[in-house]
């Protein structure tokens, strides 16, 4: 078997964010570390029956899934952990509706990539900074976003 020569690296990725889905993507991948969580699964279930050894198997839907993205704090007010933590704070119609969109673009965001994203999903957990006195690492933060994975191409 011939091996791969399109590998494609961690680092070079791509990471814009949409806080509010106002349709202004933010490339913040200068602050952000790593997004996890992305496997999808649908849903299954089964009944046993007496003729058998087997159960019956039927096919079910995709149900939402949560995306936890992590980034390095900054007090900078356009940069991620600014433009995130406004989002989870701002108080008003939006407690309900905390709408935000992500997108990441694994080859780095050349028109023609491969992008993945969640639109129109749910900011529904905001991870304050911790500190640790023992580490010189930089403070980092995490938020996480609820919906569905869909894949395009970018385009710019």
């Amino acid at each position: 078997m011939v091996k791969t020569a399109d590998a494609v690296s961690n680092a070079c990725a791509r990471i814009d964010v949409d806080p509010g889905c106002l349709g202004t993507w933010y490339d913040l991948g200068s602050e952000l570390t790593s997004l996890t969580g992305t496997k999808m699964n649908r849903e299954v279930g089964s009944v046993a029956v007496f003729a058998d050894l087997y159960h019956v198997i039927a096919g079910g839907k995709v149900p939402p899934i949560t995306l936890t993205v992590s980034g390095v704090y900054s007090e900078v007010v356009t940069e991620a952990f600014e433009r995130i933590k406004t989002l989870w704070e701002t108080a008003g119609v939006s407690d309900c509706d905390k709408c935000i969109a992500v997108r990441w673009i694994p080859k780095g965001g050349t028109p023609g990539d491969a992008m993945y994203q969640m639109l129109n999903a749910q900011l529904v957990g905001f991870k304050y900074p911790e500190l640790d006195a023992g580490s010189a690492s930089p403070v980092t933060f995490e938020f996480d976003v609820y919906g569905y994975i869909t894949s395009d191409t970018f385009v710019s």
